[in-house]
């Protein structure tokens, strides 16, 4: 179980915060995540005191003693990502330092696609260092090529072949979805008969019209045996477009 604790008495940013990184973290990894939210040092101080290991932490060092707790959660936790929250009010000298050894940094006011952005920096780190390095190789016209995973948006089963998507470009080779299927992170799932989609590229889910639109605008079908997890993905991207 890994842990993150938000520190931060403004209930907007908190939420827009938790939104995002449960964007980011994915829903096939959510339930290893555990998330504690305090307004105050104090609580976050007693909650850290009983529980030892941390992983990532929010912190607002505008709060009182935060200074102090970010570098207690540095002694203790040496090898934990910490985003600190700060405004102009506060000189960095506080906090740029290596007592504390800050992973990323937020400045209000900031939005959330700033928000967003520190955010993917900070678990390129935590999350996908190793997943980034991942490839499948393929025989692409009579050409070895090596595709990194995370940048892969579908596979699609077409005209005995196999399609793979990455942005607006597509590269065929011989193989079956289902030995591709066995080779892939959780974040890819099939959605259809004819294609493998990466949970990570969907932008929008239409359940009307049985489609998945992805961040590079194109749209795949799904079929109605992943019709719930779809309705939890499309529930989770509207709340985080509430904030974006």
């Amino acid at each position: 179980m890994s842990v993150l604790v938000l520190c931060n008495s403004k209930e907007s940013e908190c939420n827009m915060l938790k939104a995002l990184s449960k964007h980011i973290i994915g829903c096939e990894r959510e339930k290893e995540w555990e998330v504690a939210v305090y307004k105050n040092t104090e609580g976050a101080n007693k909650y850290l005191d009983d529980f030892k290991q941390l992983d990532v932490m929010y912190l607002d060092v505008t709060l009182e003693n935060a200074i102090t707790l970010a570098e207690q959660v540095r002694r203790k936790n040496r090898q934990a990502a910490i985003l600190l929250i700060a405004d102009a009010q506060v000189s960095p000298m506080l906090y740029i330092k290596p007592t504390i050894m800050a992973s990323s940094l937020l400045v209000r006011p900031f939005s959330a696609n700033e928000a967003k952005y520190a955010l993917q920096e900070l678990y390129a780190h935590i999350l996908n260092k190793e997943e980034k390095r991942e490839s499948i190789t393929i025989i692409d016209r009579q050409e070895k090529k090596k595709i990194p995973i995370h940048k892969i948006y579908y596979f699609e089963a077409r005209q005995k072949k196999i399609y793979i998507c990455i942005e607006n470009q597509e590269y065929e080779f011989y193989d079956t979805l289902n030995n591709i299927e066995k080779r892939l992170p959780q974040y890819f799932f099939r959605c259809h008969r004819s294609f493998l989609v990466n949970q990570r590229k969907i932008a929008n889910v239409y359940l009307a019209k049985h489609e998945i639109m992805l961040e590079n605008q194109s749209y795949i079908p799904f079929s109605r045996n992943c019709q719930n997890r779809l309705r939890e993905i499309q529930k989770a991207i509207k709340k985080l477009n509430m904030y974006i």
